[in-house]
């Protein structure tokens, strides 16, 4: 493992580590202030770059779901992405604020609509770029016991002044009640 690998790794995490405590503490107050449901969910993805060099790499995002009634909710996630375009490895740190709409709430199998904005720190092996983005998209969730697994899949566009900055990201994630 080379030097600049090691230490890519650590600003990783030392970047997604801060945003994590930050977004359970307000969630939590959040919570307490209105007196809405909270969830948590890890989501594992396929992130495709729509780069022609792009090659596809893996998302993990650990996510907190803010419920205000049965067909809203606020999602905030961070977590870490990484891709290669053109032979250079990409990683990706994104900071998420994610608006969900449920169709058809208290169902077993329930669709959703999703859209949202982000800030994502995409470390390249030179340097890193802070940049915002907008993301939407669509799933289904389905209800298991206190918590449920969705499937979803999103169009993200990290960097809105950078036409070629287009993904799609396919993902699964588990969810529980807190």
């Amino acid at each position: 493992m080379s030097a600049s690998h090691n230490d890519t790794t650590k600003d990783a995490q030392r970047i997604v580590r801060y945003p994590l405590a930050i977004l359970l503490l307000l969630c939590l107050m959040a919570r307490g202030a209105m007196g809405g449901e909270l969830r948590f969910s890890v989501d594992l993805g396929l992130y495709a770059p729509l780069q022609p060099e792009g090659t596809p790499g893996i998302t993990l995002r650990p996510s907190l779901h803010y419920f205000f009634d049965p067909y809203w909710r606020n999602t905030l996630a961070t977590g870490l992405t990484w891709f290669q375009v053109s032979g250079e490895t990409i990683w990706q740190i994104p900071l998420e604020d994610t608006i969900v709409l449920t169709l058809l709430p208290g169902r077993r199998i329930v669709p959703f609509l999703l859209a949202g904005s982000g800030l994502y720190d995409t470390l390249l092996p030179e340097e890193n770029v802070l940049s915002l983005g907008l993301h939407a998209g669509g799933g289904v969730f389905l209800r298991v016991g206190r918590g449920g697994l969705s499937l979803r899949v999103r169009y993200l566009r990290y960097d809105v002044t950078d036409s070629d900055s287009g993904a799609l990201e396919y993902g699964l994630a588990l969810g529980a009640r807190f």
